[in-house]
């Protein structure tokens, strides 16, 4: 099983508090690879994928609040026309890093304390926090 492999980024900003978040997702997306976005929020909101712009299979992880700061992952394995919006319940100001990954199969939150070894799982943080800490599950 080989280990995942980070193929590309992307990311932005609603510098202006908003309900719709719009994701810019990282060019270049082959059907297969998954899709991993990391999306902050001021406040505490509730964070949700617009099914109407996104399509059904966009999995969130809510991983709540760290620093008065909303923390949420959305992630699917890409079809070629994919699309993410997200929806929050205050007006707020966001920030977004998204990734594609080759070799991925899911994202799962990661466990409190976990230790990455071996090769069939990759672990992503933002800023060493433990409770934005996310596992990349090989295919």
């Amino acid at each position: 099983m080989p280990m995942p492999i980070s193929m590309g980024r992307g990311g932005g900003a609603s510098l202006v508090p908003t309900l719709a978040h719009a994701i810019v997702l990282p060019g270049g997306v082959v059907p297969g690879e998954m899709l991993a976005v990391l999306f902050q929020a001021d406040d505490n909101t509730q964070v949700n994928v617009d099914a109407v712009l996104s399509g059904p299979d966009w999995s969130l992880i809510q991983l709540g609040l760290q620093g008065g700061r909303r923390f949420v992952y959305a992630w699917k394995i890409a079809t070629g026309l994919d699309a993410l919006a997200l929806t929050t319940s205050q007006a707020v100001t966001s920030w977004h890093t998204s990734m594609r990954w080759l070799h991925a199969l899911a994202l799962r939150q990661a466990p409190a304390n976990f230790t990455p070894r071996g090769n069939d799982t990759m672990w992503i943080t933002n800023l060493g926090h433990a409770t934005v800490s996310a596992l990349v599950e090989a295919d």
